[in-house]
């Protein structure tokens, strides 16, 4: 509890209090508008083929499968949209906030696609068993992250400008 008391500035004493009840309020929204923001920057970098990230060229195999398949001179992780509009708000509440993918797939559905494709790792597949390259999508850049700065500092100095 913020609690401040002048003596001959009620009107300002008053002001200052009712900052303080919404600054001690939950942050839920804030934490909805930064969900939306992030999984906005995190669809950017699929649909940019990871412009800025650093990601790595694709393998003269994966290239190959890739042809086969019809994906010839689409981005390195789009081919029917599925991680792409699998990343989504998975939770929020008064404490914080989820933003990300569960997408899987193989034979069984069991093969941890997002997480393949996000770290790196091993598949076996129609193709054999090969190494997929890391192409980290959930990340945030440091503009991603200024952005985020400022949209929690204009969400608290909005409920300071209103009081």
């Amino acid at each position: 509890m913020i609690e401040l008391t002048i003596d001959g500035a009620e009107a300002l004493g008053q002001r200052l209090r009712g900052i303080a009840t919404r600054l001690e309020g939950s942050p839920r929204v804030l934490f909805e508008s930064a969900g939306e923001l992030m999984k906005t920057f995190f669809r950017d970098h699929i649909e940019s083929g990871g412009e800025g990230l650093g990601w790595p060229e694709l393998k003269p195999a994966t290239r190959a499968i890739r042809k086969h398949y019809g994906h010839d001179g689409k981005k390195t992780l789009v081919r029917g949209g599925d991680l792409l509009q699998s990343i989504d708000v998975r939770s929020v509440d008064e404490f914080g906030v989820t933003v990300g993918t569960d997408l899987t797939g193989g034979p069984t559905g069991d093969v941890p696609v997002a997480r393949i494709l996000q770290d790196g790792g091993e598949v076996t597949d129609d193709h054999g068993r090969r190494t997929v390259q890391a192409f980290p999508f959930i990340v945030l850049s440091d503009t991603e992250l200024t952005d985020l700065g400022d949209l929690i500092t204009n969400f608290y100095a909005d409920l300071i400008a209103d009081a």
